[in-house]
This record gives structure tokens, C-alpha cells and sequence, in this order.
């Protein structure tokens, strides 16, 4: 699938979560609590979907959690696909 494709793809909540990371917002791997998952945008608890999504599409790697979670290359085009005019 091209990046313009992706993009065309992703709901808005995975959007809005790639738009973020490329401009520099941490995005954290999910911890667990109670048997629930929770991701972390810049310190915020954010819901499981768009995070999912965006490593369902392979937009951003799987990482131990803790980590801060970079774009891959090809989550760097459809983020950079995204802010074209």
C-alpha cells in the first residue's frame, strides 16, 4: 500500500496520534494494570485503538513497554503524506 493510501486508511484517532508523534510527542508503549492496557501520549492516558491501528499498518514498531515509540520510515511518509497540502 503507497503512503497515500495509508493515509487515506487511518481513522482519526490513529491519524491525530501519527500527526502528533511527527511533531514530537511521546507516544509510549502500553502498560498493563488489571488486565487492561493503557498507551501514554505526552503523559495522558490515550484509548487502545489508534495506537493499534498504527501497528496494525506498521507506522510505528512494537517496542518493550516504557519505551518512547518512534515512527517507522514508512509512518514518516504517511504522517509527511498527511501535512501536504
Amino acid at each position: 500500500m503507497s503512503s497515500a493510501q495509508d493515509a487515506d486508511a487511518l481513522g482519526d484517532a490513529a491519524r491525530q496520534i501519527l500527526l502528533s508523534v511527527w511533531r514530537g510527542a511521546k507516544l509510549t508503549h502500553p502498560q498493563t494494570g488489571g488486565g487492561c492496557y493503557f498507551w501514554f501520549l505526552d503523559g495522558a492516558v490515550i484509548d487502545d485503538a489508534g495506537p493499534r491501528e498504527l501497528l496494525t499498518q506498521e507506522l510505528i514498531p512494537a517496542l518493550a513497554p516504557g519505551l518512547p515509540i518512534p515512527l517507522t520510515e514508512r509512518g514518516r511518509a504517511v504522517a509527511e503524506r498527511l501535512i501536504a497540502p
